[in-house]
């Protein structure tokens, strides 16, 4: 836009052209730096214990965006050849940087596209009206406009798309001398990709930010059997591969999609809340997987008999088998007691934190299922407390 302003303005007085150099060669990265949202990050792979997936039917996420992207535009396009717009590409721009990769997204991309376009044009209104007779002023307030995009693109993307809708339109009046006319174009079209893109994401091949959720939750139960397979009494082979994502980095996934999650919640879906349950659950099992570590590794450091060896491998076992089948559906059991004559309180603290690592599962497979959560074990009630019975 800016470098065509710069072309047309060659007829005009120049100097004020020439002062807009430094605008019109950073205006045509504008799109591109400005107002796209960041890009989504790359997938992480699969933890090895996960079963295979199985195999693809529908189509790929990508797949589907590229047509919504294409019903979209296709609607711009039509509305351009039907009644005109006046700058048509705006509409077409718009549907481009706001379709996210679900309709939550697209949904908080759109509102901040509209609000910041719309605040920023009513305010180079304002400016170009104040300020029309020192075009150099008009020029030095409108560049640093750019700026300011480029600094809050990552933190604020409705101040973004405001600072860069007050530049664009500063710098064409500047140049082409557009009307008011052509300045609130730029947000009535906005409006108009917004609301394309709002109705492909919708209608078209819809996907929802809670989608993922569930699989990445199952991702991160699966990593940490991993990481607990691996604990005392192991001694075999490696079973995390190396490079493996951290529990941390899974919990950080399901965390990341909470605001298109608060903007699909209006359609019924799945409300955050949930997930704010749903992340406090995982953060449970990583807290007991961290005591649980500590407490084989104080075992492991105390110089174990066979006796002692058996009795934590049981509960190794127990843990792995539980575990997996309170994931599938079945019902929580109880942890092998431990034997009176071995009632150590380090081997009491490690069944107690492995028998919370497993009592947190039945609620977690509530939440993924949708349905209400069992009622909170006790597990120093129904664990620790029996084991210490016999010794009392």
């Amino acid at each position: 836009e800016a470098r065509a302003a710069l072309l047309a303005g060659a007829g005009h007085d120049s100097a004020p052209a020439l002062a807009l150099i430094s605008l019109a060669a950073l205006a045509p990265a504008a799109p591109a730096l400005f107002d796209a949202p960041d890009p989504e990050p790359a997938a992480l792979p699969a933890p090895a214990t996960q079963p295979p997936a199985p195999p693809r039917t529908g189509l790929l996420p990508t797949t589907r965006v590229a047509i919504q992207a294409l019903v979209a535009a296709s609607i711009t396009t039509a509305l351009d050849l039907g009644v005109g717009l006046n700058h048509a590409y705006w509409a077409t721009l718009t549907v481009m940087v706001v379709l996210g990769t679900a309709y939550g997204e697209t949904v908080a991309r759109a509102r901040s596209r509209v609000i910041g376009t719309g605040l920023g044009v009513l305010a180079a209104m304002a400016a170009t009206l104040a300020l029309a007779p020192t075009m150099w002023i008009l020029a030095a307030v409108a560049v640093p406009g750019l700026a300011v995009a480029l600094v809050m693109a990552k933190r604020n993307y409705a101040l973004a798309s405001a600072a860069i809708g007050f530049a664009v339109v500063v710098g064409l009046h500047l140049v082409l001398h557009v009307d008011l006319a052509s300045m609130l174009a730029r947000i009535y079209e906005s409006v108009i990709g917004a609301a394309a893109a709002l109705l492909a994401a919708r209608f078209v091949l819809p996907i929802y930010a809670t989608d993922p959720v569930v699989s990445n939750a199952r991702a991160f139960v699966a990593q940490l059997r991993d990481r607990f397979a691996e604990l005392w009494p192991y001694d075999g082979p490696p079973i995390v591969p190396p490079g493996a994502e951290r529990l941390d980095e899974i919990l950080a996934r399901v965390l990341a999609g909470l605001p298109a999650i608060n903007a699909e919640a209006l359609l019924g879906r799945r409300p955050p809340t949930e997930i704010h349950r749903l992340a406090s659950l995982l953060h449970t099992m990583t807290f007991a997987m961290t005591l649980v570590q500590e407490m084989a590794a104080r075992l492991a450091a105390s110089a174990p008999d066979a006796e002692l060896r058996q009795q934590a491998s049981l509960l190794r076992e127990w843990v792995l088998q539980t575990s997996a089948r309170v994931m599938a559906g079945e019902p929580y059991a109880a942890p092998p007691p431990i034997p009176p004559s071995m009632l150590r309180m380090e081997l009491v603290e490690y069944s107690y934190f492995c028998d919370t690592l497993v009592a947190t599962a039945p609620k977690l497979v509530a939440l993924l299922r949708g349905e209400t959560a069992p009622a909170a074990r006790t597990p120093v009630t129904d664990a620790v407390a029996d084991h210490l019975q016999p010794a009392v």
